[in-house]
């Protein structure tokens, strides 16, 4: 079985220095980094064996250092162990040099000294370049040695580099496997799919639905939130650190007694640039008239209080008010900490929609339209990458409603799509394009019967006619069997979906010029031997370009879990995550780091 990354072994003990008298040998490391090794020696008597020094995620590096006494005598030593940036500048933590200190004491002719330096702050990961260990002894000064000052001294740069690897991705999910269905799992990819992994601190019951997204900001991108929605309705949230995970911490309860169909009614986006993360949750359960949305802010360390956005509804107070399904999105401009809202009133068959500014909740908008249907998520919001507007979209029976706000909500318009929908479209699914100069968008749809698929591009001024009818019988309603997303750096969008009746995964791709791969009702599919018609389907690009260049997971008919990735020309390497989830709910979601 493969070490996690919550335990770290160090599997090999690297000799940095050998010394038997005033003369040094360095082993042959490799260094990355922007400094040679360098050392102005002196003869303490200590031999330095010095283990790789190990990331544990962006905020941690722990340092194991050994000291062996190669004399013939006792020995003993002051140590200063150094953090220095890019630059060769100590590193610094709210001003403060984060240099730490330690005593060897007397160390008997053989012996061994061994102590770890935790060091600790956001970010670290990218501003550390190497540390500078000074070993501070009492000998007689060295003829001809650099140093002519008090105290004897080595002073050695060391590299290493770190030997956890940062994750790529992880994959959060629902599974009966290792212990009860109330401990979520997940697993991640540094070179490849590690085993799966328990948290260790369990749900207050079965987990339900999944929410999990990497933060953005540069300085905390190996840093995760996980948040679960459970049977009895609490609505609870894990933080990644990219070492490890924390405690369930309890946001709301959301119900008491669980709907049997599917619902989604609570949400999360990270700000960009700050790196805050944003729960709003349905607060039916606890309304008071003026409280019918819920939301706390988690600023890496600590989540906020419960606060609230009052829906103002022309009928006081807003009773009834139940928003089955809610939906966030980043601002991913340069600079901005604006998250988009949109959710779906199912009490009062409404939808509403606002914007986060970074500190509160501004632009509040209500229609008196929604969908035939409240049994999907038929509302979606997305940026536009370049302009850094914002696009709500909503089902309208056959139709799409959507708004556009670029500092304000533009006229409500209505585009039709396709002219085949029999029950209306019950699923919405935006994707916009994150390349620069793009403001691409692509609109999937599936409707209430599951029997038609629909497609429609956005060029970042019109929907391209009245788009493309993908398939007339997908595999399920009850569940999105459907998603897509855009390559990264690429024209090329992958769509991916559960056929009627077919084991196999299948998948058709788009480019401006060519357009669909296949015609209405064909596919490409690829077998990954594992799972069967699927009725949950995520799509995520890489926004690093690397591999996994895509992935591809979905939860089918048999409670199965399972990914595959996709190349840019073909799928490939599935794997089963679990036979033990739940396929009546999105107990799964896929997120990648934006490293």
């Amino acid at each position: 079985m493969k070490a996690t990354k919550d335990i770290v072994i160090v599997l090999a003990i690297v000799s940095l220095m050998i010394s038997s008298t005033a003369a040094w040998w360095i082993g042959g490391l490799e260094t990355k980094e922007n400094y040679p090794y360098v050392i102005n020696f002196v003869d303490t008597g200590f031999l330095v064996i010095q283990s790789d020094w190990v990331y544990s995620g962006s905020s941690k590096v722990i340092l194991t250092l050994v000291l062996e006494n190669d004399s013939g005598e006792v020995q003993n030593a002051d140590i200063s162990i150094i953090p220095l940036d890019l630059d060769g500048n100590v590193m610094l933590d709210g001003g403060v040099p984060m240099t730490q200190n330690a005593t060897t004491g007397n160390i008997a002719l053989g012996d061994t000294w061994k102590q770890e330096f935790l060091f600790q702050k956001s970010g670290i990961r990218l501003e550390l370049n190497v540390f500078q260990i000074v070993i501070l002894g009492e000998d007689s000064l060295v003829t001809g040695d650099k140093l002519s000052t008090f105290n004897i001294e080595q002073d050695i740069y060391t590299s290493g580099g770190g030997t956890t690897l940062p994750q790529k991705a992880l994959v959060g999910y629902r599974s009966g496997t290792i212990d009860r269905q109330k401990y979520p799992k997940y697993r991640y990819y540094d070179t490849s799919w590690s085993d799966e992994i328990e948290l260790i601190s369990p749900a207050n019951d079965k987990v339900r639905d999944v929410r999990l997204e990497f933060n953005p900001n540069p300085y905390y991108n190996d840093r995760a939130v996980m948040v679960v929605l459970t049977e009895d309705g609490y609505l609870q949230a894990y933080d990644y650190d990219g070492f490890s995970w924390s405690a369930a911490t309890t946001l709301s309860r959301i119900w008491t007694y669980a709907p049997y169909q599917p619902e989604k009614p609570f949400d999360m986006a990270f700000e960009k640039t700050s790196g805050d993360c944003v729960v709003i949750y349905n607060n039916e359960l606890n309304n008071n008239g003026y409280q019918e949305l819920a939301y706390r802010v988690f600023d890496g360390y600590t989540w906020s209080q419960e606060y609230y956005l009052d829906d103002p509804k022309t009928t006081w107070p807003g009773s009834g008010v139940d928003f089955k399904w809610v939906k966030l999105a980043t601002d991913y401009s340069d600079g901005s900490n604006k998250i988009g809202f949109v959710a779906f009133d199912a009490g009062w068959w409404d939808t509403v929609m606002a914007i986060w500014d970074g500190s509160s909740w501004t632009d509040w908008k209500k229609i008196d339209q929604g969908p035939w249907d409240d049994d999907g998520l038929s509302v979606d919001v997305a940026w536009e990458y370049t302009s850094g507007d914002c696009m709500v979209v909503w089902s309208e029976g056959d139709n799409i409603g959507y708004y556009i706000w670029d500092g304000s909500w533009s006229t409500r318009y209505v585009q039709q799509l396709t002219n085949s929908a029999w029950y209306g479209w019950t699923w919405l699914r935006l994707k916009p394009q994150l390349m620069d100069g793009s403001n691409r968008m692509m609109l999937l749809a599936l409707d209430l019967d599951g029997r038609y698929a629909a497609a429609i591009d956005w060029n970042g001024n019109s929907w391209n006619g009245i788009g493309t009818v993908l398939d007339t019988r997908l595999e399920s309603s009850w569940g999105r069997c459907i998603d897509g997303d855009w390559e990264t750096n690429s024209t090329k969008f992958l769509v991916a979906a559960g056929d009627r009746n077919v084991d196999a995964i299948s998948y058709k791709t788009w480019t401006p010029g060519g357009g669909w791969s296949h015609s209405t009702n064909n596919w490409a599919t690829y077998d990954s031997g594992v799972g069967n018609d699927q009725v949950w389907v995520q799509v995520q690009a890489n926004p690093a370009g690397d591999t996994p260049y895509m992935t591809v997971a979905w939860l089918d008919i048999k409670d199965d879990v399972v990914i595959a990735e996709w190349t840019g020309t073909t799928m490939t390497n599935g794997m089963e995550f679990t036979k033990k989830s739940k396929q009546e709910y999105e107990g799964f979601d896929l997120a990648y780091s934006w490293r």
